[in-house]
C-alpha cells in the first residue's frame, strides 16, 4: 500500500465492492490459504511451447542463515550464524544439533523461540522452524572449506565454505549515502588487484514505488594493517542517494563471486 491514494490500485481494487470479498475471505480462516491455489498454480505452471521444466524447487531441511566470516576483537577469524532446522507439523523438533568444521565438533543449544512455516504443513498445522545459533573461531575456521550439520532424525548435511576472500561485516558501514568496506584476502597468492568489488543499492524513483538498482564497482587498495595471515583491502564510495533498503556488495576473484554481504536495511521508500 502507498501515502499515496492515486498509486494505491490494490486498494481501490479490494475496496471495489465495499470489502464484501476481504470480509468473505476473512472469515474463512485457515480456508483461506486453499482459495487461490488452483488459480494462482495455473497460472505460475503455465509457460510457452518447448519451455523445458526443471526438477521443482523444494524446501531446505537444513538451512544455514547468514553464515559469515568476520573478525573477533582480538584479531581471531571467526565464523557465525545461524542453522534453521524444518520440523514436518506433527514431528519433534530437535534438542540439539552437531557442527563439525573441519576436525572441530561442536554442539548447539537451540534459541528458545521457534518460527511457523506453510512448509512441512499437514491439514491445519503448520511446520516448525527452530534457530540455532554459533560462533567459532580459530584454528578450527581457518582453511575449512566445508561443515556438517548433524541432528536427531535429521541426515548429515555438507555445505561449502571458503575463507580466501570475504567482506568484513565489522568493517563494512553505511551511513547516509557514505559507503566504507573492507575484503579480507587470506591467501598468499592474492593482492587486493586481484579484487573486483560491486556495488548494488535501491533508491527511489519517480513515479512508482519499486526501487531503481543503482550499481558501481569500488576500487579497493590494501590497508596498512593485517589480521593474521589475510591482507585488508580497503574501500569507499559515495552513492547517488540515501539507500531505501539492503546494499548488497560483492567480492569477486576472476570474474567469480567469492562473497555477497547485505548492508542496513536503509529507508523505506513508502
Amino acid at each position: 500500500m502507498s501515502y499515496n491514494d492515486t498509486m494505491n490500485s490494490d486498494k481501490r481494487l479490494y475496496e471495489s465492492d465495499n470489502n464484501a470479498t476481504m470480509r468473505t475471505l476473512f472469515t474463512q480462516g485457515a480456508g483461506f490459504l486453499n482459495t487461490c491455489v488452483e488459480l494462482m498454480g495455473r497460472a505460475i505452471n503455465t509457460v510457452p511451447a518447448g519451455v523445458q521444466l526443471s526438477e521443482p524447487i523444494t524446501v531446505m531441511p537444513v538451512k544455514p542463515v547468514n553464515v559469515t566470516y568476520d573478525f573477533s576483537e582480538n584479531g581471531k577469524l571467526m565464523l557465525s550464524g545461524k542453522i534453521r532446522i524444518l520440523t514436518p507439523a506433527g514431528s519433534s523438533t530437535p534438542r540439539s544439533l552437531t557442527l563439525r568444521v573441519s576436525d572441530d565438533e561442536t554442539e548447539l543449544e537451540p534459541e528458545a523461540e521457534t518460527g511457523s512455516s506453510v512448509f512441512g504443513r499437514s491439514g491445519g498445522k503448520y511446520g516448525t522452524t527452530t534457530y540455532f545459533p554459533f560462533s567459532l573461531a580459530e584454528p578450527a575456521v581457518h582453511n575449512a572449506t566445508s561443515f556438517s550439520v548433524q541432528a536427531p532424525g535429521v541426515p548429515e548435511q555438507t555445505f561449502r565454505i571458503d575463507s580466501q576472500a570475504f567482506v568484513v561485516p565489522s568493517l563494512t558501514v553505511l551511513s547516509g549515502t557514505a559507503f566504507n568496506t573492507t575484503i579480507a584476502l587470506c591467501t598468499r597468492f592474492r593482492s587486493c588487484e586481484d579484487l573486483t568489488v560491486r556495488i548494488s543499492a535501491p533508491q527511489t524513483q519517480h513515479g512508482t514505488l519499486a526501487p531503481k538498482m543503482n550499481g558501481m564497482d569500488m576500487v579497493v587498495s590494501k590497508a596498512m594493517e593485517e589480521k593474521r595471515v589475510c591482507t585488508l583491502c580497503r574501500g569507499q564510495a559515495v552513492l547517488q542517494d540515501v539507500p531505501t533498503g539492503l546494499v548488497t556488495i560483492e567480492a569477486l576473484l576472476d570474474g567469480k563471486v567469492v562473497d555477497t554481504l547485505l548492508v542496513n536495511g536503509g529507508q523505506a521508500g513508502w
